[in-house]
């Protein structure tokens, strides 16, 4: 809200500036200025785009990372995605978060684990019958191992 009204105020009162100093012979510096400030407010819109989608490009990144497993130590995530400070992927991890990118994720901080809880999905399995709720291993047959994609 502040950003778009400063961004009418500075519009409106570099028009006026301009229409002054045309009256009175501005140098060619002064109407550099004056375009600039008129810029202003596009430059300030394509920089806000450019960042949003390099967060964006990032998340997916992670997610990606994170597709195969539901949870990955941050150990594991800095070496999947080549990077070797840790504490800036940490912070990167919570910005994300917190802006909304990485909906469903849960940070576990004492463990240092990023993870993406399952919802149970019930299954019998085909090789002995058993019932699985698929909450502790949802791949794997509880009973007798059996994978889960030869299961019904």
């Amino acid at each position: 809200m502040f950003h778009t009204n400063f961004n009418a105020m500075l519009a409106k009162s570099t028009s006026v500036l301009a229409q002054t100093d045309y009256q009175n012979g501005l140098s060619r510096l002064g109407y550099v200025v004056i375009g600039l400030l008129l810029l202003t407010p596009i430059i300030s819109l394509l920089l806000y785009s450019y960042v949003a989608s390099q967060r964006a490009a990032r998340a997916k990144l992670i997610t990606d990372a994170l597709k195969p497993l539901h949870q990955i130590s941050l150990f594991d995530l800095a070496s999947r995605l080549n990077r070797p400070d840790l504490d800036q992927l940490w912070r990167e991890l919570w910005d994300l978060q917190r802006s909304g990118q990485l909906m469903g994720f849960n940070i576990d901080e004492e463990r240092k684990v990023l993870e993406r809880p399952i919802p149970p999905d019930p299954w019998t399995c085909a090789a002995c019958g058993a019932s699985n709720d698929g909450r502790d291993a949802p791949l794997l047959c509880a009973s007798c191992d059996s994978p889960r994609a030869n299961c019904s």
